[in-house]
């Protein structure tokens, strides 16, 4: 059967193996993963067993000191710590590793059987996976074999804690290139959320399948989900996830009466529509959570009048008091919220370390916002030469018609000049 490019590369450079032995993977007994278990597959079972097999001689513990007798090539002299730190700086910037052989790790382990030994024996090489099926996936075969690969990329990393992102498509005919059934039983079963710190799930996910994400979250501190979908009310106290700071949420406020996140500082939430009560959701997430955020994103493609209505007020939240980072978009941010932003004569304001602001259209009288900004944007060395608790505003964006504010715009320009990053986005 022939394989699309992406699945061969897979092929050839992790296994190098084509035939495989048919044999039948032992039962689980695990009751928490029971609901992503797949249907036995004797195609997969036996890629287990081959995996294993390679696994058990290609990490095999490497002897540097013989290696080194045993070779006059002078880049094989090279400590193995050296090697190391050469093959790390080799990796994409990017935090997920592409499984591609034209990148590193894979590209590492095709110059040589020497190379192909150093990376092997590196675990972090192999610990940040972006697992992106063959599109399309014509049957079967083709995503179960992908799948088996992906968990031989992820044994390389031995016991280290991983980054995982993982990404499924629709084809041209709308399936999924693997089914999110098959993606949650691969995340699930094989206990890689016991070692996942940084998660990434590019597909959509139900309620259900997120909280069974979180439960077993023990390490967990960064994660984002495209899309949340068919809520299922959280029986019992809302689920903690002790150790998450970083969430990237496209989800309904629903959502936020079930979690608890002590140590969440950086938030990001979007949805198409809201409806009434979004606000006391989120603000109650806040508030159970007694955590301090320090960046917020917060867009909602329609939102409810009662949210824009109580904009001001929540921008006076306790939980935002140490905010650097602000952005609400597709609001409409009415005066009172600028005036509110504004630094009074007595230097009391809202938060007070906030650098970046980016707000949607702002419904202020002329002057208003760049009056807000100038009040932000000075600096933090008062009259008399003693450093202030307040942080120097240092960008800002925000949507205007131009007609609507002239002296808000060329006041924004002039402060541009002064080093402020502006961006002004005029509406039509």
């Amino acid at each position: 059967m022939a394989m699309s490019g992406a699945l061969q590369d897979l092929e050839d450079s992790l296994l190098d193996v084509h035939e495989l032995s048919p044999t039948v993977e032992p039962d689980r007994d695990s009751s928490e993963t029971s609901a992503f278990r797949p249907q036995p597959n004797p195609f997969f079972a036996a890629s287990r067993h081959t995996q294993e097999t390679l696994l058990t001689t290609s990490l095999a513990p490497l002897n540097s000191s013989s290696s080194v007798k045993e070779t006059n090539s002078p880049i094989q002299r090279l400590p193995v710590e050296l090697f190391h730190e050469i093959f790390l700086a080799c990796l994409p910037s990017a935090t997920f590793t592409p499984a591609g052989r034209r990148q590193a790790p894979l590209l590492l382990s095709w110059v040589c059987t020497y190379w192909r030994r150093m990376a092997l024996s590196f675990p972090k090489l192999w610990s940040s996976p972006a697992l992106e099926p063959p599109h399309p996936a014509d049957d079967i075969f083709q995503h179960t074999v992908y799948l088996s690969q992906s968990r031989f990329w992820i044994s390389r990393a031995g016991r280290r804690n991983l980054y995982l992102s993982f990404t499924s498509r629709p084809s041209l005919d709308g399936r999924l290139t693997i089914p999110t059934g098959d993606y949650m039983a691969f995340i699930m079963v094989e206990g890689y959320m016991q070692r996942c710190t940084k998660l990434e799930l590019n597909f959509s996910i139900s309620t259900e399948e997120l909280f069974q994400i979180f439960r077993h979250a023990f390490v967990l501190t960064e994660a984002s989900f495209l899309n949340i979908t068919h809520y299922i009310p959280l029986q019992g106290p809302p689920l903690e996830v002790e150790n998450l700071h970083t969430l990237k949420i496209n989800t309904g406020p629903w959502i936020f009466g079930q979690l608890l996140l002590p140590s969440l500082r950086h938030l990001t939430v979007s949805y198409i529509s809201s409806s009434q009560g979004a606000w006391p959701l989120f603000t109650s997430l806040l508030e159970r959570s007694h955590c301090r955020l320090e960046s917020l994103s917060y867009s909602v493609t329609h939102p409810a009048t009662e949210i824009e209505n109580s904009i001001t007020e929540f921008l006076q939240h306790p939980s935002l008091h140490d905010l650097r980072r602000l952005v609400l978009r597709d609001f409409l941010i009415p005066h009172e919220a600028i005036e509110a932003l504004t630094v009074s004569s007595q230097g009391h304001h809202l938060m007070p370390m906030l650098a970046e602001l980016d707000l949607g259209y702002c419904h202020s009288f002329d002057g208003t916002f760049a009056a807000m900004v100038a009040s932000r944007f000075s600096s933090s060395i008062d009259a008399t030469g003693t450093s202030t608790s307040r942080a120097t505003l240092k960008s800002v964006t925000v949507l205007f018609y131009p007609e609507a504010h002239p002296q808000d715009i060329s006041q924004l320009n002039a402060l541009a000049l002064d080093g402020l990053q502006v961006e002004i986005r005029p509406l039509d």
